[in-house]
């Protein structure tokens, strides 16, 4: 046992012996650090771990990846019969030539992926070299198209390639497998499907005969509707019928009642400003429903005024008369007057009688004159009502199309 125990050791001693001279022996090389050949294979893998959220504003998407880089340094290659059949070391990626990878679309500084000491890369004896480097917070371009929020779909990319070596120096291959999923989280989106291809570009060096090459990560995200449409859409729903309901209810609570919607209104759409994403490209749809949903209280506010205006004075424009003739055909029907048949006077000589004959009159007079009030009264109210029920036609099947067009637009 103790023979067992002390072999173990002097293996274990002389195979950190023979890693530590072959870790020595590929890095003290000459120029280790240099670029290994013209058009060195790279092939990149992007992690995605997290899309941590969209600026809709900035146009910018905020995620935590990781990217996995594989290629081959033949001056990293060795005899695993001669190193104790050693079959990969790990080295300190600052030791060996690494490959100045940078994302190219970052909104933050030069999108270098920075080397520290921490990171290790794994070799292999045929010269396979693996390394991963992180980028937590990565801010990228993102051309947000909020035009129907909060249904709307968004592509957004990460562009990775070599911030000063051209395709000669390096080649960037492109497979479908070059992007991992690991359980991406998000608490407002949804990971739809991904796409990545290889493109030749010269923007960063404007020289004719320098062109790079960038592989670009397209990553498609559907925004979580939910919250919005609790918080946001379903009140202005119930506000709209409330100001449907309001043409039923006495003539005199329509106009306060109307005004609180319109209150209400106001102070939401300070509340939901920030949600909805403020652009001058285009106009967002729910940004449209929500102005057309305002525009209708207003309106019907304006209605109920002139109708209590017109209810007070007991008159009606000529217009609204015309046109009332369409829905109202009913004779106007004066009450029974108080018109004495006969009055028989015996003497009008007297004095007294006479007095009393025009206190008579005047009474008569007077009372024709209210009856005349009365009818003129009663026939602007049923006008008006007929009126209030063509106005809530007209503007709730206004608002009901508007609406559907909006919602059917949205949902496309």
């Amino acid at each position: 046992m103790r023979h067992f125990i002390f072999f173990s050791i002097l293996i274990i001693e002389v195979i950190s012996q023979n890693e530590f001279d072959l870790i020595y022996q590929l890095t003290s090389q000459k120029g280790i650090t240099f670029t290994p050949e013209l058009n060195v294979n790279l092939e990149i893998t992007l992690n995605l771990r997290k899309i941590v959220g969209l600026d809709e504003k900035n146009k910018i998407m905020s995620s935590d990846v990781y990217v996995a880089q594989k290629w081959v340094d033949k001056r990293l290659r060795w005899n695993v019969s001669q190193y104790e059949n050693i079959n990969h070391i790990v080295i300190q990626a600052k030791k060996i030539w690494l490959p100045d990878l940078a994302v190219l679309n970052t909104v933050e500084g030069d999108g270098i992926f920075k080397v520290t000491d921490s990171n290790y890369a794994i070799v292999f004896p045929n010269g396979t070299v693996y390394l991963i480097l992180s980028a937590n917070g990565l801010k990228t371009k993102c051309n947000i198209n909020a035009y129907k929020f909060p249904f709307d779909v968004q592509t957004c990319s990460i562009t990775i390639g070599s911030w000063t070596m051209s395709k000669y120096d390096i080649e960037i291959n492109d497979d479908k497998e070059s992007l991992k999923l690991n359980d991406v989280l998000s608490s407002s989106w949804d990971f739809l499907d991904w796409d990545s291809d290889v493109a030749e570009s010269n923007e960063r060096f404007h020289f004719d005969n320098y062109i790079s090459n960038d592989v670009k990560f397209y990553l498609k995200l559907r925004r979580r509707p939910l919250y919005f449409m609790v918080n946001g859409v379903l009140p202005c729903l119930v506000l709209n019928l409330i100001t449907a309901l309001a043409f039923f209810i006495p003539f005199a609570s329509q106009v306060s009642l109307t005004m609180t919607i319109i209150l209400t209104f106001s102070i939401y759409s300070l509340r939901v400003a920030n949600d909805i994403p403020v652009q001058s490209d285009y106009l967002p749809l729910i940004t449209v429903y929500f102005m057309v949903s305002t525009i209708y209280s207003i309106l019907s506010l304006i209605w109920f005024i002139a109708a209590n205006h017109m209810l007070a004075k007991s008159k009606i424009p000529s217009f609204m008369l015309k046109l009332s003739k369409l829905f109202f055909t009913g004779q106007r029907k004066k009450s029974e007057k108080i018109v004495p048949h006969e009055i028989i006077v015996v003497d009008v000589s007297n004095e007294q009688e006479k007095l009393e004959k025009i206190t008579i009159d005047k009474k008569m007079e007077n009372i024709e004159k209210r009856d005349d009030k009365l009818d003129d009264k009663k026939l602007t109210e049923k006008i008006i009502i007929i009126w209030n029920y063509i106005m809530f036609a007209l503007m709730f099947s206004t608002i009901f199309i508007c609406n559907l067009v909006i919602w059917i637009t949205i949902g496309l």
